[in-house]
């Protein structure tokens, strides 16, 4: 363990379970100084009172149907497929969505963890039958 901390990360052998795309974005943060991997921290009681919400965000969000993603493991790169998948998905390309209590709730969040990435976006999945599910992926970056 000793050795591996002592030797600079570009030179140190890439483990098999790290995808190449994900190995090179991380040494590119390393080269400007910036650390790529946050350690999980977890926070609760950004909103207090929940009453309602979930049925506010449900109305309010600008739903669509989802369709599959695949990955290439060596690039990185996805694709998206026309595909339909059994959920809804909505986006939004900053941290507002318009729903005040989530709005606030998003602002707390944002402070907190000291959230200053101007390219910060939502995305958010629904599944309308209670029954249905997402595959495994990663949020890589």
């Amino acid at each position: 363990v000793t050795l591996c901390w002592q030797t600079p990360p570009e030179e140190l052998p890439r483990p098999r379970e790290v995808p190449k795309y994900i190995a090179e974005y991380e040494l590119r943060m390393l080269k400007f100084q910036v650390e790529p991997f946050r350690p999980p921290d977890l926070r609760r009681r950004f909103v207090t009172d929940t009453r309602g919400l979930y049925e506010e965000c449900a109305q309010a969000m600008p739903w669509r149907q989802a369709v599959y993603r695949k990955r290439n493991q060596e690039t990185g790169e996805v694709t998206v497929t026309n595909i339909a998948s059994n959920r809804q998905d909505s986006s939004y390309r900053c941290l507002t969505t318009g729903i005040p209590r989530l709005d606030a709730a998003l602002q707390r969040v944002v402070e907190l963890c000291g959230i200053t990435d101007p390219g910060a976006f939502l995305l958010n999945n629904w599944y309308p039958d209670g029954n249905t599910s997402i595959a495994p992926h990663m949020h890589d970056f």
